[in-house]
């Protein structure tokens, strides 16, 4: 597992945006501001089903997260995603980063249907 330092744990628990690179079908990068946390010591983020970046990790796991402070102090995670979470376990995942970033639920607030 992926020793993470104490300065890259504080970031991620942190209300800080993140960016998470994904490879599509084609070999392109595809790059994404995301709401991310630490849970277990694994960084995790949330995304709708069809998003780009499902499709993308569903087919090839490399993801890279990075963040920086000011452009030159900037951490980079590179690893696989080790799980995907559906349902209403995605729901309550979204709920908590919405609770971190916002101080409030997603729930009932702006979500869009999925049909």
């Amino acid at each position: 597992m992926l020793e993470l330092t104490d300065d890259v744990q504080e970031r991620l628990t942190a209300a800080a945006v993140w960016f998470v690179a994904t490879t599509c079908p084609d070999g392109a990068p595809h790059v994404s501001p995301m709401w991310v946390d630490l849970d277990g010591g694994h960084p995790w983020f949330n995304t709708s089903v069809g998003r780009v970046k499902l499709r993308n990790l569903r087919n090839d796991p490399r993801v890279c997260l990075t963040h920086h402070a000011d452009p030159f102090d900037r951490v980079q995670i590179h690893g696989r995603v080790v799980r995907f979470v559906e349902g209403p376990q995605a729901v309550r995942d979204m709920d908590r980063l919405a609770h971190k970033y916002w101080a409030r639920p997603m729930s009932g607030c702006c979500r869009r249907s999925s049909g």
